[in-house]
């Protein structure tokens, strides 16, 4: 009896090659999509982006890692508010937590999809929404998670205010947003004044080559802003762990991935706490604030 074509190794091989291209075509278009809105995607940059966000999941290792040993306990079920192309959220499902990702572009929430269902995961689900009015009952998390989001979102304050009621009393919440003191801007990968105002930053990305359109829709962040919404917000216990990160790394924490300069740098950990974890070199030395809270029980 001869086998189906579909048992035949090469027929499977073909399956897998035609599955990732179309994974990768499905990412290109949500990346321009998104990117494609603050610059020109030049094909050399969208393709490695294509790329690095076709295993976003494992890009997140580290991170993921570096949470669990800061949280008092794995969580049993954890929200991401804005999962993006759905790279974390997976990197959390499999690591065992259920996971529910909420994400306002239908074409990330289709990516995400595809992710998790080419690494065969069922713990892990998607769902368009925004962060101002999460479709949720109060108490259903007992962690909440969102990277790079609360800059992009029409509230702020309501996002955060969400993000409080649907924790359950004592869970605990790790956003995590660019640092707008730091002279750098991320989005744009430019050097930049601290919170430069927009008009003249409209100016400058547009000399630049970018569009200027983009910061219509952005909101400055750094440390003090962060820690006042969560406060009003009714967040306890906040810290921002940017200096625990990077001084694990450079300590080499069992979580730490063992590559990269700070790997190469054990000495520097305790100039990191000192430098990036100090008021008020840190607020203008750090890149990002990653904010730990949680919800009083």
């Amino acid at each position: 009896m001869n086998p189906s074509s579909q048992d035949q190794p090469g027929y499977a091989q073909e399956a897998d090659m035609k599955d990732a291209a179309a994974f990768a075509d499905h990412i290109r278009q949500w990346i321009v999509g998104f990117h494609g809105d603050i610059a020109p995607q030049l094909p050399g940059v969208l393709a490695a982006r294509v790329q690095s966000y076709m295993q976003q999941e494992k890009l997140f290792k580290e991170k993921v890692g570096f949470l669990f040993a800061q949280l008092p306990e794995i969580p049993q079920l954890g929200l991401d508010i804005g999962s993006s192309a759905g790279g974390l959220s997976v990197a959390l499902a499999q690591h065992g937590i259920a996971m529910q990702g909420i994400e306002p572009s239908p074409a990330g929430v289709e990516v995400s999809e595809m992710r998790a269902r080419r690494l065969g995961l069922s713990n892990v689900h998607f769902q368009q929404g925004g962060g101002e009015s999460l479709p949720f009952a109060d108490g259903t998390f007992d962690f909440v998670i969102s990277l790079a989001v609360l800059e992009h979102v029409q509230d702020v304050r309501k996002v955060v205010q969400e993000a409080f009621r649907v924790l359950k009393p004592g869970g605990s919440a790790y956003f995590e947003v660019p640092n707008n003191l730091f002279p750098f801007e991320g989005h744009y990968k430019m050097a930049w004044l601290p919170m430069m105002p927009k008009p003249l930053a409209k100016l400058y990305v547009k000399a630049r080559g970018a569009y200027p359109s983009f910061l219509d829709h952005l909101h400055y962040m750094n440390r003090w802003i962060v820690s006042r919404h969560f406060r009003e917000a009714g967040f306890v216990d906040l810290r921002d762990v940017y200096a625990d990160y990077l001084a694990g790394k450079a300590s080499g924490a069992p979580w730490a991935e063992r590559a990269g300069r700070l790997a190469r740098m054990p000495w520097s950990a305790g100039i990191i706490r000192l430098v990036c974890g100090t008021f008020p070199t840190a607020w203008f030395i750090n890149r990002a604030v990653c904010l730990i809270a949680r919800k009083p029980k």
